[in-house]
């Protein structure tokens, strides 16, 4: 049960913007305690907006890395290339 305190406190030190690191030590020692009281104290929302940015800028790029990786999936030449587009 410890280390479902120690997930939950980190999953909101992360959202809240906290010390991850540190909060997870917290709850390691004090178990449910920590949780109360990462939820207690003000979020630093300069830091949750950074986190939400490098979120975005992750999933856009691995988005857009996997639909370039689909689409080009069965091209090797470029006569592949032309096939492909004379069926579009």
């Amino acid at each position: 049960m410890k280390y479902v305190w120690i997930g939950l406190t980190i999953f909101a030190a992360f959202g809240l913007g906290k010390r991850v690191i540190f909060w997870a030590v917290m709850s390691y020692i004090f178990s449910w305690a920590a949780l109360i009281a990462v939820l207690l104290l003000p979020a630093n929302k300069k830091r949750v907006e950074e986190r939400q940015n490098k979120l975005e800028e992750f999933t856009k790029e691995a988005t857009e890395k996997a639909l370039v990786e689909k689409e080009f999936k069965n091209i090797n030449t470029v006569e592949d290339l032309f096939k492909q587009l004379e069926n579009k």
